[in-house]
Formats: structure tokens, sequence, C-alpha cells
């Protein structure tokens, strides 16, 4: 997607600007440095608003892109039938979508998440908020996390968004899982494995799934992608 025009200034001009002074040591390490740098990157990269607070146009949000393919994924297949564990069609239809970021969570230092950005919108598009849930509101403890993930297979929860550490490894949902959307880019390549191993997995009743990532041209996102994907 086109980036914000304050994103593309941004990037050109007060990263350079830093860039320039880190590398000159113009600043003190302890006030700014190349990995402060490169998450200030991300972090912009992902959504302008999270980070400095300033709206942006839905044609430049990666939130507003995905809200409306998570919303059109899920009226297209709200009625679409899965099996349950006896192998008889379940009364519940829907399918599951999973949504990642590791930025902006819940319970973050700021009063406001991308998460409650996106289910706002996703509720707005006509998605019923009962069935958007963050893995953030489920407890790390056994009992949660296997509460999570029946409703998950059951059709309760048709979006469940969430960071790789609370949605990667361990968690089993993959029953009815039909879409998985990248809101940002992980670090590692390994954490691309986890969060897609939640969708590619045995025991996923759908022939096909579809594999999303939101990124903005120009931006920290595209340098991320193609570090990751080598």
């Amino acid at each position: 997607m086109p980036p914000a025009p304050a994103l593309e200034s941004f990037i050109r001009d007060e990263l350079t600007s830093r860039v320039e002074a880190v590398r000159a040591h113009l600043v003190r390490p302890d006030e700014d440095n190349m990995l402060k740098l490169s998450g200030d990157a991300r972090f912009a990269s992902f959504d302008w608003t999270s980070f400095r607070g300033e709206q942006v146009a839905d044609e430049h949000s990666s939130i507003a892109a995905a809200a409306q393919n998570v919303a059109r994924i899920y009226h297209e297949n709200k009625n679409r039938r899965y099996l349950s564990t006896g192998g008889v069609v379940h009364p519940r239809p829907g399918a599951l979508q999973l949504v990642f970021s590791d930025l902006a969570t819940p319970g973050g230092s700021r009063a406001r998440s991308a998460y409650d950005d996106l289910r706002e919108r996703l509720v707005g598009l006509g998605v019923p908020a009962e069935m958007v849930r963050f893995a953030h509101e489920f407890d790390r403890g056994d009992e949660a996390m296997a509460e999570m993930a029946e409703q998950c297979r059951d059709g309760r929860i048709a979006v469940l968004v969430g960071s790789t550490s609370k949605l990667g490894v361990g968690v089993n949902v993959q029953d009815r899982a039909l879409a998985l959307h990248h809101l940002d880019c992980p670090w590692r390549p390994r954490d691309i494995e986890q969060r897609q191993g939640r969708i590619r997995r045995q025991g996923n009743q759908n022939k096909e799934v579809a594999i999303y990532a939101y990124v903005s041209e120009r931006s920290f996102f595209v340098y991320g992608w193609q570090t990751v994907e080598r």
C-alpha cells in the first residue's frame, strides 16, 4: 500500500539525520543508537497512528487494510460448515482467521492498542464483537489456553488476534483456520515459521488457506520481509 506522507517524511528526513548523528558519534549511545533507530522505523512502518498519535487516511493504514480483508473473508465464509470431533457436521458454522502482531499489543504503555483499533473497525464492518478475541484476554495457564482453543475449534471465535509469543508455539487451533494475517514483520525467520505453523498444520479441515502480509511501500517492513525470507 502507499505509505503515509508523514511516514515518508520521517524515513527520509528524521531517520536519515539520526543515522548520520549516530554514525558520527554526535549523540551518546544511551540517547540514540542503531537498535533504537531500527525499532522506531519498524513501529512507524507498522502503524503511524500508534507511533506518533497522528491519524492517517485509511489508504495508508495497514490496520484499515487488514480490517477490510478480514471482514470480507469473515462474511464470505461465515456459513462454511466444519466437522466436529466425532466426524459429524458441527451445528455452528464459520471459519477462523488468525491475526498476528508483536507491536502495539494490549497492556502496553499506550492507552489504546492496535488490537483495539482493529476490533473496532471489524465490528464497524459487521463482524460480531464477541467473535473477535485477543489471545491476551486468556491466561497462559493450561485451562485458559484449552478454552481458547476450543472456542476457535467450535466456531465461537471467528478472529483471533495475538502476538507470536501468545499465539505461536503450542497453540492448536487449526481445525477451521482459513486465513492468517501478518500485521507486522518479526525480526526472526523462525517467528514466521511459528506463526504460519498455526494454520499449515495437520488437522486443518480447509484444503486451501491464505496468508497475507500488510506492507507500506518504501517502509522498513519492505526490508524486513526481504531479510526474513532469505
